[in-house]
């Protein structure tokens, strides 16, 4: 768990957790294991809510310097989650950049208002899509 700015008493702490983790991690993304089929190693950036059972898929969303600052710091490429939307997946992409950004992450912010959970709005995944092929320069079906 990397702190968010809204639990974090500061920078320092949040950057020596980004620090602590990264010294975990870099020795995997320099030397890709035998069953790697020699893809590397990627972080998947979401968002921990205190007092929630999971250390993700709580639909908030993730700190995008943050992200930004991971991937360019560290040159480990990132997948940013943690409340993204057909609404806002172009501002993530904006924010964060996609020198470095592997992918982007949606489940909860794609779902049929008023639907069973899980249970996706298909113009959502589409608007989604669109966003993120246009905004990282591609071009949409």
């Amino acid at each position: 768990h990397i702190p968010s700015s809204g639990d974090s008493s500061g920078s320092g702490e949040e950057a020596s957790s980004v620090d602590a983790l990264m010294a975990e991690i870099g020795p995997m993304a320099a030397q890709p294991s035998d069953d790697s089929n020699g893809q590397s190693v990627a972080i998947l950036l979401d968002t921990k809510v205190p007092g929630a059972d999971s250390s993700g898929g709580t639909g908030e969303v993730f700190d995008w310097d943050l992200a930004k600052s991971i991937g360019e710091t560290h040159k480990v490429p990132v997948i940013v989650a943690g409340g993204l939307s057909d609404a806002n997946v172009r501002g993530a992409l904006e924010a964060v950049g996609t020198d470095g950004l592997l992918g982007v992450d949606a489940s909860s912010g794609l779902e049929l208002n008023g639907g069973k959970p899980g249970q996706k709005d298909l113009s959502r995944v589409r608007a989604y899509v669109e966003a993120a092929i246009t905004t990282a320069g591609g071009t949409a079906p």
